[in-house]
């Protein structure tokens, strides 16, 4: 089972929230996934935790108004996806895609697949971890 923590951000739409993604081909099971808009810097924040006790987590930040479409990291549109190990260590996704399938504006619901790879040291060419296969359903 799944807990869910909306985290307060303006009551999403109903529905299931779903998360889930392979890290370094072993499947991520989030224990915890909020997710809330961030009215300071237009976009919305999702974060899956491994456990409600742990720092591990994937978090994805997208633009409060992204559009159906396909997105990579670097381009104009907000699109920051990272992973924190259970040591506190963040780890940045340098590459990768988002592909959103649908965002209802109205009912906070935001569904898309994505995948990328994360480093420690943004200089280094090598990727510490290899986030894939993953996918979402998120009410904020």
């Amino acid at each position: 089972d799944i807990d869910i923590d909306t985290g307060g951000g303006g009551g999403g739409g109903g529905g299931e929230t779903s998360f889930f993604a392979k890290l370094d081909g072993n499947d991520y099971n989030a224990a915890v996934i909020s997710a809330s808009a961030q009215p300071a810097i237009d976009a919305i924040m999702i974060t899956a935790m491994k456990s409600a006790t742990s720092a591990e987590a994937i978090t994805i930040t997208v633009a409060d108004d992204i559009t159906p479409g396909s997105y990579s990291i670097g381009s104009p549109t907000t699109l920051i996806m990272q992973y924190t190990n259970a040591q506190f260590i963040t780890h940045l996704g340098t590459s990768g895609t988002m592909v959103v399938e649908s965002h209802d504006l109205n009912e906070k619901i935001l569904t898309g697949t994505f995948e990328f790879n994360a480093v420690q040291d943004v200089f280094q060419s090598t990727p510490d971890h290899v986030i894939t296969e993953g996918s979402m359903t998120i009410n904020y």
